[in-house]
């Protein structure tokens, strides 16, 4: 048994010796995967699968992504933690989606593009992701989707605001975002096309967090709800243009505790439904609310006590 040992002993060494100088030649390297790579062709026998011409016709691949390019939908999830990629075909067409109205598939916003497009979502802590809807993994219409922390570089708590397709930015207009401390940021679209994959999008405060993305709609106003149903409606004109870094400025002036649950581009004559957070809701319009200046308290949009939970603009009657 002793005697087997060392034979073992002898054999390992000398494989040992072996190995180091294989690693250490190039040419010893290339000698060995030659020698099994005819070992396999011996094992394994077939007849070749190509043909070898002499001459060939000039011809264009055609690009992967424009073969695979299809209409899909890119929706976010009611908490804004998820993003889902949704294939449009002959079982998901825009006749389909009665089925799916159930409580239980809301979507906070929902995007038409195609699958070799880009997106820009903006995000509740002021951040900008540019991401390939490619990257998206397919989902169903009322799956669960996928945490934007899975597909970009974000906090795992990070919400998403709002989505909107990278061609948009390469137009001319103008995006204006909201927080929910009262600031507004108003700037050109063009300040936010970039090649990075995430960017500030406004030099947000600390624990200020942004409620709304919103393009020009080309409306006179913009309306801003706080929690304790304080209202604002001022002149669009009135917020200044910024650089993307920017920080903003104040829309509106908060009362200690309070804070803004709701923002948006408003013409006078709009109406505007308001619930509660005992859901009671009225629908008011803008008339009662004289145009302001910016940084201004506002006046009281629901009576006594009451807390507003979410507000609507406009409202068609």
């Amino acid at each position: 048994e002793t005697t087997k040992i060392e034979q073992e002993m002898v054999d390992l060494k000398a494989k040992i010796e072996e190995y180091l100088k294989i690693l250490s030649s190039r040419a010893r390297q290339l000698t060995v995967v030659k020698r099994e790579i005819l070992e396999i062709k011996k094992r394994y026998p077939t007849p070749r699968k190509t043909e070898v011409v002499e001459e060939h016709e000039t011809f264009v691949l055609t690009p992967i992504e424009k073969l695979m390019n299809t209409e899909c939908l890119v929706a976010v999830s009611d908490d804004g933690l998820r993003l889902k990629n949704i294939v449009i075909n002959a079982q998901l067409g825009a006749n389909k989606f009665d089925k799916y109205n159930n409580a239980n598939v809301l979507h906070k916003d929902i995007l038409k593009t195609t699958t070799n497009a880009y997106i820009y979502a903006f995000t509740n802590l002021g951040n900008m992701y540019k991401i390939a809807v490619g990257d998206i993994p397919v989902s169903k219409f009322n799956g669960k989707g996928t945490n934007l922390a899975q597909i970009a570089k974000a906090e795992v708590n990070e919400k998403i605001v709002n989505i909107f397709e990278m061609d948009e930015f390469k137009q001319d207009g103008e995006l204006l975002i909201f927080t929910q401390d009262g600031y507004i940021k108003r700037s050109d679209m063009s300040e936010f096309v970039v090649n990075k994959p995430v960017v500030d999008a406004l030099g947000l405060k600390d624990f200020d967090r942004v409620i709304a993305v919103q393009p020009n709609y080309n409306m006179a106003g913009v309306l801003m709800v706080s929690r304790l149903g304080m209202a604002v409606n001022m002149e669009y004109a009135s917020v200044p243009k910024q650089k993307r870094q920017g920080g903003g400025v104040i829309g509106m002036s908060l009362n200690e505790g309070d804070k803004v649950c709701f923002a948006s581009q408003v013409n006078l004559g709009d109406k505007v439904l308001v619930v509660t957070d005992n859901s009671s809701a009225k629908r008011v319009s803008l008339t009662e609310f004289s145009v302001s200046a910016r940084n201004r308290k506002g006046l009281k949009i629901v009576s006594g006590s009451e807390q507003v939970a979410y507000a609507v603009s406009p409202v068609v009657t």
